[in-house]
């Protein structure tokens, strides 16, 4: 076991991961947090104690989650351990606890930048009392994993526009050596010409300045046209190249991540490319300058040279003392833009339920407070910023002085002339601004490098994988369908279906029906391979889902969820996303047999209307037809329809039911709904209750079977429920609670 490792968490949810990996690492297993965060079954939520525990077993570590009285806490116990504290506001977190001793504990808390030591009644203030015992088991292994260099993954980046980034730099190295010929010229002006009177020099060296003005301003021209250039050239595999990643990713990434932490993450590439087109840059050219510069200040006056080496070094040791603090506040400031940007989204997008609700006040002060610490933050990073800033003018300032007194002492004895001194001073800032600009870009740094681990996690995060090349023909069968054992769960809290076994025949009409949260949609994303099962298996004839591409699968499958996503693109566009080589008479023609002719005749610009974002501006009704048209825009073996018909009032419910069975003909459809009138037809009805099938058969089946689906069918059907007299009930029931209130209140 090496020494204790820390290891940050990367945003609000991450503490579980952040805290096995540093446990894992102690033990000398390498692994990340994206990694662990799937393991763990880390959501939007965070992780539970149970999700811990698999992924640390996962990792192969012997686990055991215990709970204990705060007094009991000891050495005793297997060191490093995971424990659980309750933050203020009730917010559940996670820590490392590496060493306890009689008075004070060593905790990693990976919202911190290292393990700390702390008095032990601070800690179990906050200990909840369980802890995750770990250690290495048989089928533990230590790795040296080969860790991906995030800053080798950008910088071949820059490879392919080498030659713009080697121009840029001989720009800027002409650029310097006419900034020294300008200097020099400078001591020969003051130590030749003037002493001697010679005129008739005034006007070649004056003429001579002026050129070397202009050769300066024409090469800065070309070299920050040279960095713009370079800074497109780079954008487009960057900033496009990550988004290709993020579309890449499976629907797991998203499920288990707020928008805001992914619009952030964006924000970190930008900064990745700043650095690689602008701080990379200025770091080559400062350094050449830097360079050449000083070896010029030390062939004109080695004493005066070491003022300006001590101011030097005085410089990186101030770069060094404030590193740390500037990590610190860098890593706060990008988990609070995560926060901020979720906050602001959240609200925007659920602007109506605030309005409806009366509550601009309470999401306003959230907002706010959101807002505040982000300020906070921003304050903190400024204040690092003008201290070392103010420091290091203080010392260049001081700096300039000594090398006033020492030259003009110089002068004074005869060991140095003014033109030389003129030219020292001169040249001096050719090697000061340089350093400083060094230190100034510091913050850049230290802001690039937590984008790049940032960015990298998500880099390293797996695509969903490809099927091969002879499994692509088996997509064909995507009618016959057959779960077998199926369980899964979106996270480790609570499985979402348990061992589910059917099996749909090619051609069949079946439904799924049961209550909210049963577990209907979950199979329909299953069927799309958006989830993969965490048992059994899901087959397409012969051939197991787990082997096919989920891009394939979703090209083959006709499918309308529950949740309708329009665009801000025309009504045809829309249409004609699930078949984009459609012809706009198809999509005209889909549209007409979702009764959508009418509706979309009387927009501005008939179907060519760019919608609102998320289709706003139609009501639900009109929203989930536009979603059906799209879908009848494909011809297929399989249609999945999720609450088809969730938004559409009876007669369009029957006209659309009828579209839908008119257009899938013989192929498979599955069915998923809450109103069973829509789907009594069905070849086989599925009854889910907590992710089980409980019944199973033909509409008259199961009414003759008098279980659940028959009380579902007589409560929307035959035995509509009195609300009147559950109203006049609990009138008089609110009427006896008031009576005996007021009686107690009369005894008190």
């Amino acid at each position: 076991m090496s020494r204790a490792t820390h290891v940050r968490q990367l945003d609000q949810s991450d503490c579980a991961a952040a805290c096995l990996a540093s446990v894992a690492s102690t033990y000398r297993r390498q692994t990340s947090i994206t990694q662990l965060r799937d393991a763990l079954g880390t959501g939007i939520k965070g992780t539970t104690i149970r999700g811990l525990v698999n992924g640390a077993e996962a990792l192969g570590f012997e686990t055991s989650a215990v709970r204990i009285e705060k007094e009991a806490l000891s050495s005793s116990f297997t060191l490093p351990a995971i424990a659980h504290v309750t933050l203020p506001g009730s917010v559940n977190h996670f820590v490392v606890l590496h060493k306890v001793g009689r008075k004070r504990v060593k905790i990693g808390d990976p919202a911190a930048e290292k393990a700390r030591w702390t008095r032990q009644s601070e800690f179990l203030k906050d200990f909840s009392g369980i802890l995750v015992l770990l250690a290495p088991g048989s089928e533990f292994v230590q790795n040296a994993r080969e860790q991906r260099s995030n800053l080798a993954r950008f910088v071949r980046l820059l490879t392919p526009q080498m030659s713009l980034f080697v121009w840029a730099v001989l720009a800027s190295l002409i650029l310097t050596i006419l900034g020294i010929a300008g200097s020099m010229v400078t001591k020969v002006l003051f130590d030749e010409v003037v002493p001697y009177s010679l005129e008739s020099l005034l006007m070649p060296v004056f003429l001579l300045f002026g050129a070397v003005f202009i050769v300066q301003n024409l090469l800065q021209f070309v070299r920050q046209w040279i960095v713009l250039h370079l800074s497109q050239r780079i954008d487009l595999p960057l900033i496009l190249g990550f988004f290709r990643h993020i579309y890449g990713l499976p629907f797991r990434f998203f499920a288990s991540r707020p928008v805001g932490d992914i619009l952030t993450r964006f924000g970190d590439a930008m900064t990745i490319k700043n650095v690689l087109t602008g701080a990379a840059l200025t770091v080559v050219m400062d350094v050449v300058m830097a360079v050449i510069a000083g070896v010029v200040l030390y062939s004109l006056d080695q004493t005066l040279f070491f003022v300006i080496a001590v101011f030097v070094i005085v410089a990186v040791v101030l770069i060094l003392s404030f590193r740390v603090p500037f990590k610190n506040v860098n890593q706060k400031q990008m988990a609070q833009a995560s926060v901020l940007n979720s906050r602001i989204i959240d609200g925007l997008k659920g602007v109506e339920g605030v309005k409806i609700e009366a509550n601009e006040k309470r999401e306003m002060e959230g907002l706010e407070r959101e807002y505040v610490r982000s300020l906070r933050i921003s304050f903190k990073e400024g204040m690092l910023d003008n201290a070392q800033s103010s420091i290091m003018g203080l010392a260049q300032a001081f700096v300039g002085l000594i090398l006033l007194i020492l030259g003009t002492s110089r002068i004074l004895q005869g060991d140095m002339t003014i033109g030389t001194l003129m030219a020292f001073i001169a040249l001096a800032n050719f090697f000061v601004d340089p350093v400083t600009r060094l230190i100034g870009l510091q913050l850049s740094w230290q802001e690039a490098a937590l984008a790049l681990k940032r960015v990298g996690e998500i880099l390293d995060y797996e695509s969903e994988p490809d099927s091969s090349d002879e499994l692509r023909g088996a997509i064909a069968s995507t009618g016959d369908i057959t779960f077998d054992e199926v369980s899964f769960g979106y996270s480790l809290r609570e499985p979402t279906l348990r061992d589910l076994s059917f099996h749909i025949a090619p051609g069949s009409k079946v439904a799924f029906v049961g209550s909210s949260g049963s577990g209907k949609s979950t199979i329909a994303r299953m069927l799309l391979k958006v989830h993969d099962p965490d048992q059994g298996t899901i087959s397409f004839g012969p051939v197991n889902v787990g082997d096919l591409d989920p891009k394939d699968i979703r090209r083959a499958v006709g499918y309308c969820p529950q949740n309708v996503q329009l665009y801000a693109r025309s009504v045809l566009e829309n249409v004609k996303m699930s078949n984009p080589d459609a012809s706009d008479a198809e999509a005209y023609s889909a549209l007409r047999k979702c009764g959508m002719a009418d509706v979309v005749a009387r927009l501005p610009q008939s179907a060519a209307t760019v919608l609102d974002e998320g289709g706003m501006g139609l009501s639900g009704g009109e929203r989930r037809r536009i979603a059906l048209a799209r879908v009848l825009m494909k011809r297929v073996d399989l249609y999945v329809f999720d609450e088809v018909t969730s938004d559409l009032d009876p007669t369009s419910e029957v006209e659309v039911m009828q579209a839908i069975y008119d257009h899938v003909g013989d192929s498979t459809a599955v069915f998923i709904a809450h109103r069973l009138a829509t789907v009594s037809g069905c070849d086989a009805i599925f009854v889910l209750d907590s992710g089980r099938i409980v019944e199973s058969g033909t509409h008259d089946e199961l009414i003759e079977l008098q279980g659940a689906y028959a009380k579902m069918w007589r409560l929307q059907n035959d035995q509509v429920p009195d609300f009147r007299k559950r109203r006049h009930l609990s009138t008089r029931r609110r009427g006896a609670e008031a009576q005996q209130v007021s009686a107690m209140q009369y005894l008190d």
